[in-house]
């Protein structure tokens, strides 16, 4: 424990010839829970618009007959997807929604700020599909969605970043110090 609390407080200006009142122990830490934070915020948001975009192709929903509701595609629960979809990005602009007229993109920027807050929607009857002209960039997005690896390998990665540090960084300082009085 003794250990864990010199590390949490290392600070640069233990060494003479470094001086510096920079927490290297406490960074280290905050770094490392970020990336492992980041890593699955990361991992969520790309699997949920990921899970939408699989569900409408395995389902063949690429016209408006064959357009889908959200409880057909059993993603009904699900407030993320809604909430891009309502949202004008990367996910409302490959899915559309039956009888919802889509502005280009001169036209959405002509309409301002005003106009860019999302509209109600009614998700019980609204129906969705991919068009065919979005088919291939949908296509190439559900070939970039990431595995569940990818967050545990970072977490990993971090965390052992952050033992090797708790191991090595006070003998590097002690060598730089030294080096440095020279």
């Amino acid at each position: 424990m003794k250990y864990i609390k010199e590390f949490f407080f290392l600070n640069l200006n233990q060494y003479e010839n470094i001086s510096t009142p920079f927490p290297i122990g406490m960074v280290s830490i905050a770094l490392a829970i970020f990336m492992c934070i980041g890593a699955i915020y990361y991992y969520y948001y790309k699997n949920y618009t990921c899970a939408l975009l699989r569900a409408l192709k395995r389902h063949e929903a690429k016209d408006e007959e064959s357009a889908k509701t959200l409880k057909e595609l059993r993603l009904h629960t699900s407030y993320s997807i809604k909430r891009a979809l309502l949202k004008q990005g990367k996910l409302s602009s490959l899915v559309k929604e039956v009888g919802k007229r889509q502005m280009s993109y001169e036209e959405y920027l002509k309409l301002g700020k005003k106009a860019r807050k999302p509209e109600k929607a009614d998700f019980e009857k609204a129906r969705y599909y991919i068009p065919n002209d979005k088919k291939d960039i949908a296509a190439s997005e559900i070939e970039k969605c990431p595995s569940l690896l990818t967050p545990i390998l970072t977490c990993v990665i971090a965390i052992t970043a952050l033992l090797l540090l708790f191991f090595f960084l006070d003998p590097l300082l002690e060598l730089i110090n030294k080096s440095a009085g020279k």
